[in-house]
């Protein structure tokens, strides 16, 4: 690089430097970058940083940092859009980087005070915990909420109620593994109930609903026996088909008599 070239480029760098102390937050650490880089190449680097940190679940782990993240990316796509200057660009850029750093910072703290609530949401997702829908999403906010907790320093807070957030990813986990092993029972014997098998049927309508609870009974009880649920639940399906067809034989009876 020769002298001239150096000069610009050390020049730059300092102006980029006030540029982003104007604008940055109190103890955030910006680092410049150097006007001689391509401000699209820069936003493409750190587009591909937000993806990946995301995969990681900084989004949850540090939801405040991650926002003002993707809020400097989206001020330096417009300011790329509307070609606002190479200075303008760069500086929304460095200033992502920070908050991504921040947040990368801030996941280390969140997974050590809240490893309970992660690791039980963790066995809840495998169980198929997320096909709950909104109560599952429900409890995911609470977990957002105390990592947002620890960003703003309310430590004991997060620390104090991420036990009762552990629980309530248990109850999730322990639901769709019901979900899982009793749903489709469960809609045939709905469905037979609505159609009077109570009444046409109901030797085998209570027999089917008395072993559905038995095998409920069992997983709660018992969530991690998974061989011996996948004995009960089958032959808990095959008693809520039973039930079923012997409904229609019944139904089929009761139109040939009218």
């Amino acid at each position: 690089m020769s002298t001239k070239a150096r000069l610009s480029y050390l020049v730059g760098l300092i102006l980029l430097t006030i540029l982003l102390n104007g604008c940055s937050t109190p103890n955030l650490q910006v680092e410049p970058i150097a006007l001689s880089e391509n401000p699209s190449e820069q936003i493409e680097s750190l587009e591909t940083e937000l993806t990946t940190a995301r995969v990681n679940e900084l989004h949850i782990l540090a939801p405040e940092s991650m926002a003002a993240a993707r809020e400097a990316l989206d001020a330096a796509l417009e300011g790329l859009r509307e070609d606002k200057g190479v200075e303008t660009i760069l500086q929304k850029v460095a200033l992502g980087r920070a908050h991504l750093e921040e947040a990368r910072e801030q996941a280390v703290l969140a997974r050590t005070v809240l490893a309970r609530p992660l690791e039980a949401r963790r066995i809840a997702l495998e169980a198929g915990a997320v096909q709950i829908g909104s109560d599952y999403l429900t409890v995911e906010n609470r977990l957002v909420e105390l990592a947002r907790a620890l960003e703003n320093e309310r430590l004991d807070w997060a620390a104090r109620h991420a036990p009762e957030v552990a629980q309530q990813f248990s109850d999730l986990e322990l639901r769709a593994i019901k979900n899982t092993a009793l749903g489709e029972a469960r809609r045939i014997l709905a469905q037979a109930e609505k159609q009077g098998a109570e009444n046409m049927v109901p030797a085998s309508f209570a027999r089917a609903r008395e072993i559905l609870q038995e095998t409920d009974d069992y997983i709660t009880n018992n969530r991690y026996q998974t061989d011996i649920i996948e004995d009960k639940a089958r032959n808990t399906l095959f008693e809520a088909r039973r039930t079923a067809i012997l409904q229609k034989v019944a139904l089929g009876r009761a139109h040939l008599e009218e």
